[in-house]
């Protein structure tokens, strides 16, 4: 405190003086003494840019609902573009944790995450950066937990399942809190596992969906099928017993009967995604075709 009183010191010194005070009350989580601390000497350390990482860090203890942390995300991020700052690993951590806290406490789902734009653009830089961090210390525990945190809200789970697993290798057994932190990095490591399971679960009923909807699709065509022969040949039996002219009502049925075979092809490939839906399409196409030749000759002998 004496070179915080002191005038005469050089203001690097306080400001080294100042963060390390500053520092040891937060990791006391002592809110109450950093509140008076920034009060007093913050205003003396303007022309330092660190200053504002410093006051970020003081708002995160107080602030915890959505707006407060989005706020924080955004100035954050302003800072963490200055090019004094672009390979400063606790500010571009601090940018990352605010992102993955942000989007943790709103509880968006991840389709919803990756198709909004805002959303998308602060992860992705997240990811970057938590990258970056990595590089400068690649045996920091805390930052491998971000990085899970920010895979799981890409929906990377893999990667998150990865990092949680080396975040729980790479912390210190001496920490005071050491088994309360393995503890919180073992729930994002089981809910990692998780939402892997889910995710695969769901691709799973989607592949059965598609086979139930394409064997729906193959049943409709076949009782379509089967009917209108049923309709063809007994049609063809009741012209060729009673009318007078068969050849030609002959001609009629079976154009209709082709025309009708190719548009219920065509009605359930619009209504159904089908592995074959090209082939069924030419198919479709081809039956329709001949059956509005048979019913152009049918008019044509009509006409004769």
């Amino acid at each position: 405190m004496n070179v915080l009183i002191d005038d005469k010191e050089d203001i690097s010194f306080q400001f080294t003086a100042f963060f390390l005070l500053f520092t040891y009350y937060r990791r006391l989580k002592r809110v109450d003494m950093i509140e008076p601390l920034i009060n007093s000497y913050a205003s003396r350390f303007k022309t330092i840019s660190f200053l504002e990482h410093v006051l970020l860090l003081s708002r995160l203890l107080v602030s915890q609902d959505a707006y407060d942390l989005k706020e924080l995300m955004k100035q954050s991020r302003s800072l963490v573009q200055k090019s004094e700052f672009m390979n400063h690993p606790g500010v571009l951590h601090y940018y990352a944790e605010i992102v993955a806290s942000y989007f943790e406490l709103i509880s968006a789902d991840q389709d919803t995450l990756l198709k909004d734009v805002f959303a998308k653009d602060y992860i992705e830089l997240a990811e970057k950066h938590m990258d970056t961090c990595l590089n400068l210390e690649s045996d920091y525990a805390k930052f491998y937990a971000t990085r899970g945190r920010i895979k799981l809200l890409l929906g990377k789970y893999d990667d998150a399942i990865h990092s949680f697993g080396l975040a729980k290798y790479k912390e210190k057994p001496t920490r005071v809190d050491y088994s309360l932190v393995i503890g919180t990095y073992q729930d994002y490591l089981l809910f990692a596992k998780q939402l892997k399971q889910n995710q695969a679960l769901l691709e799973q009923n989607k592949v059965l969906d598609a086979n139930i909807k394409e064997v729906n699709a193959n049943n409709i065509r076949l009782i379509s099928m089967f009917t209108g022969l049923i309709t063809l040949v007994i049609g063809n039996i009741t012209v060729a017993a009673n009318s007078q002219e068969p050849i030609k009502l002959m001609f009629m049925l079976n154009g209709m009967f082709f025309v009708f075979f190719g548009v219920v092809i065509m009605v359930t490939n619009l209504l159904t995604k089908t592995k074959n839906s090209k082939w069924l399409w030419l198919i479709s196409g081809i039956l329709c075709l001949m059956g509005i030749g048979i019913l152009i000759l049918f008019y044509t002998m009509e006409i004769i």
